[in-house]
């Protein structure tokens, strides 16, 4: 069977020219299909099998004549579903598409109404797994690791959705990566100055319990993460009813210093100058900032007013501001009534269902992460953009145009705006569609195709960062990650730009040049694929254009005279543009046998083939340059 799928790849090649570009990979990714978005198995093919045919012995058909074929590694996916469909016992080749449950077995988890209603169930399964760690630091009151529905067992090393710190060894009683924090592993304690928690409040755990809560458990509420592994949260403790106003700024600093994308904080405090200052130095980290608006119908209050900080005010099941919810000077609104979370009383495990703006804030951030999921690329700026660009406002709501653009307010960044709910309610799909129109793309900005090669001009748009061809790492030492542009199919490029790039922060497009592509080698087509890796070579992103290739050598050369004496000269009118700089002159006899052969130069206007030494009679003349037929002529010589 191995062999028939080998011979199938090598006869049935084909550049398939679908938006997906999937190759063999451990796990599952994420394509759309009918408009929807499915996980799809990258090891499996799924073969309808033609069972009246002749077909390999060792294929396990079922009684409906399917089966699965592993996809051989290094292997387009699309290109070997072409090759199979090829194959004369094969009906019919797809993708081993994975379905979505209709629901979670948690208990509370139909009762979670938001969690539908804002389509967090699709995000779960829809965002493909990022490469990296999205880490939420969730600011508060800490958290009771020993809730049965986070999935925390320390001393057996399961951590459930919390973010591990791989710097320290746990409890070794050392500050292993030299912080200024000892054995701080799962985030860190600053009101009582230790690496672990006993919350008292118990409100922290409700926020972090409503995005990292386990599901499928049969155990309390979903989480909103459904048990990604690329998406965890940093527990960092300020107070337990209040909390001062030194011990916050610190823990916004650890947070940025630590690796946190996002910073959650689902509480109030009045301005000061050492928060503000440590706000500051989160934004100039990279870092996204959430604030809960707050719950006493008045306007939002510190931090969440703060234009660095997204404000966050809640909203019923009816997109109408909750009668609790601050308002005014904030980015959007989520849901904040009716929200079960993980609680405690009186020493026993509950589950309540609670109301405020502390947990429409985590629904923010949550999406925060999910946006990041979807694009490795973009920064915190574009990220709150994306957020509030495809909120939705209330009809019900007085509107002003506003402009999104916090960093730089202008007239070309406008959108309808309310006190109530800011730039209206999070659209968690419409975001995560936003993002994907973001991600890199390759365009044709100009192409050539002379005799025999075709030149690219390529533009890769969307790319949220600058693109340096310098191959020496510490010349660039700014750079994030690499990228690498493949060209399948081409087995030689003279005279192409180099094929590796540094990449750092900055621009969003930039132009890659391929000159002199073969088209001898490649027929149909080719394809591009750019391949985004981090510094450590682990890949982060695909992406590739499909570019046909229809040229054909297209050289005007004619006979300058039918009757010949010592040579055959032939008018060569694009010497000017021609990419072949020789061809093969073959001269044949009568009896199609070759009598002369030569190697002449086409740069030139007349081109001369030396025959002087051939007898009187008929002969046929052909030039070939890369094994193609450019001219057919007959001659007679006369003496």
């Amino acid at each position: 069977m191995k062999k028939i799928l080998l011979i199938a790849l090598c006869l049935f090649v084909v550049f398939s020219v679908e938006a997906h570009t999937l190759i063999r990979q451990e796990g599952r990714v994420c394509i759309e299909q009918s408009d929807e978005l499915w996980d799809v198995d990258t090891t499996k093919i799924i073969v309808h099998i033609e069972t009246t045919a002749a077909y390999p012995a060792d294929l396990k058909v079922n009684k409906l004549g399917f089966t699965t074929i592993p996809v051989p590694d290094n292997v387009r996916i699309e290109t070997f579903m072409d090759s199979l469909q090829r194959l004369p016992f094969v009906r019919l080749a797809e993708y081993n598409v994975c379905g979505k449950p209709t629901a979670f077995n948690d208990p509370y988890y139909s009762s979670q109404w938001y969690y539908t209603s804002y389509n967090f169930d699709q995000l779960v399964s829809g965002v493909p797994a990022c490469y990296r760690k999205i880490v939420i630091a969730v600011i508060d009151t800490g958290l009771d690791i020993d809730h049965p529905d986070l999935g925390i067992d320390v001393s057996n090393n399961q951590y459930g959705a919390l973010y591990v710190n791989d710097g320290e060894i746990p409890d070794n009683n050392v500050d292993d990566d030299g912080d200024g924090y000892v054995d701080n592993y799962l985030g860190w304690d600053f009101y009582n100055n230790r690496n672990y928690f006993d919350e008292v409040a118990i409100h922290g755990t409700g926020v972090l319990g409503l995005i990292g809560a386990k599901t499928n458990n049969y155990k309390g509420i979903s989480g909103f993460i459904g048990g990604r592994d690329d998406i965890k949260l940093m527990p960092l403790c300020v107070g337990i009813n209040s909390f001062q106003a030194t011990i916050v700024a610190e823990a916004i600093t650890y947070a940025a210093d630590h690796g946190a994308n996002i910073i959650n904080m689902s509480f109030t405090v009045a301005a000061n100058s050492t928060i503000n200052t440590a706000i500051a130095y989160a934004k100039s980290k990279g870092v996204l900032m959430v604030a809960a608006a707050g719950n006493n119908s008045n306007g939002t209050k510190f931090p969440a007013n703060d234009n660095r900080v997204m404000g966050v005010s809640s909203v019923n099941s009816s997109n109408l501001l909750s009668s609790f919810s601050n308002k005014g000077s904030l980015d959007v609104a989520a849901p904040g009534e009716g929200i079960y979370v993980l609680d405690r009383n009186n020493g026993a495990y509950i589950y309540s269902s609670l109301n405020g703006t502390s947990y429409s804030a985590p629904m923010v951030s949550t999406l925060a992460a999910y946006v990041m999921a979807k694009n490795p690329f973009i920064t915190a700026k574009d990220v709150r953009s994306i957020i509030d660009t495809t909120a939705v406002n209330n009809s019900g709501y007085t509107t002003n145009l506003s402009s999104y653009d916090w960093d730089n307010w202008s007239y070309d960044n406008m959108k309808p705006y309310s006190d109530e709910l800011g730039f209206g309610t999070i659209q968690p799909l419409a975001a995560i569609a936003a993002a994907e129109r973001k991600l890199p793309q390759f365009y044709v900005d100009d192409r050539y195709e002379g005799n025999f090669y075709v030149c690219v001009k390529l533009k890769i748009e969307n790319f949220y960062n600058s693109i340096c061809n310098e191959l020496n790492l510490e010349d660039h030492p700014e750079a994030k990650y690499t990228l690498s542009i493949d060209i399948d199919s081409v087995a030689s490029i003279p005279y192409h730009s180099p094929s590796v790039y540094y990449v750092d922060d900055g621009d969003d497009f930039f132009d890659c040049y391929f000159e002199k592509i073969p088209n001898y080698t490649v027929l149909f087509g080719f394809h591009v694929t750019g391949i985004v890796r981090n510094l450590d070579g682990v890949e982060i992103y695909r992406f590739g254009k499909y570019i046909p290739v229809n040229v054909q050598p297209n050289y005007s050369l004619s006979l300058g005279n039918g009757l010949v004496s010592d040579a055959i000269v032939l008018n060569n009118e694009t010497c000017d543009m021609s990419d072949e700089t020789s061809a093969i002159a073959s001269v044949y006899s009568l009896g199609n046998q070759v009598v002369e052969q030569q190697t002449v130069d086409l740069t030139q206007p007349k081109i001369i083939i030396d025959i002087s030494s051939l007898q009187r009679g008929h002969y046929f003349v052909e030039l070939h340059s890369k094994g193609t037929n450019i001219f057919n002529g007959h001659v007679i010589k006369t003496r």
